[in-house]
């Protein structure tokens, strides 16, 4: 190889790294665009975004699929929303707005059950179990506030998850209860057998809610 074939081929490795570490920091948008049922913490891309409004839930989903109705927010308290799809479990989503008047910029949306195709980054959804959240956090993490829907997840540990669903928005995930293990006759064989149930039903604890909190946005 002489000097000027040399020097043209670190010319185009130089360009071709350069544009990897471009792409690097937007990959979550460009998924974004690519898959339509991924919601991002920020709200900056996507199907339903922070600056989503219903005129687009019309466009993209069609007028029957964009109903508007109270939604549950807790201790039987309700508000006015809109549902995607809300005779389709797979596919409904539950909308409260920032703006109400205008139906505009999402507060937060919700899923909620055992399955649905949208999800946040990782394929994190309904269904999916403890110990998979824990593999793509890097380690254990605490579960608590029980409620009639579960357990939260209040805390990340200082996991890889931490970054991943804290970015400027917040996503809160509910867990369904572990079974309950009764404890039989005391002694150190029964406790121990009784903590290895418990440890392995917390693992197979499955995602019942998310929540998607968004960034305030400035009403325009």
């Amino acid at each position: 190889m002489n000097r000027n074939t040399a020097s043209m081929h670190n010319t185009y490795l130089l360009f071709w790294l350069a544009a990897i570490l471009v792409v690097l920091p937007g990959l979550p948008s460009v998924q974004a665009q690519a898959d339509p049922w991924l919601i991002l913490t920020n709200g900056e891309k996507g199907s339903i975004n922070a600056r989503t409004t219903r005129e687009d839930l019309v466009r993209l989903y069609g007028a029957e699929n964009v109903i508007d109705r109270d939604v549950d927010v807790g201790e039987g308290d309700t508000e006015a929303g809109t549902v995607l799809f809300p005779n389709d479990p797979k596919h409904t989503i539950e909308i409260l707005w920032q703006d109400h008047y205008k139906k505009a910029n999402p507060s937060r949306v919700t899923i909620s059950g055992k399955t649905s195709r949208w999800h946040a980054v990782h394929d994190i959804s309904l269904g999916t179990s403890y110990s998979e959240l824990e593999r793509l956090n890097g380690r254990p993490f605490p579960v608590s506030w029980g409620t009639d829907q579960g357990s939260v997840v209040m805390s990340w540990n200082g996991g890889l998850l931490e970054r991943d669903l804290k970015d400027e928005g917040h996503v809160f995930i509910w867990l369904d209860d572990a079974p309950s293990n009764n404890a039989g006759p005391s002694g150190t064989s029964q406790k121990s057998d009784t903590a290895s149930k418990a440890a392995k039903g917390k693992q197979e604890r499955r995602v019942n809610q998310i929540l998607w909190e968004f960034p305030y946005q400035v009403p325009q």
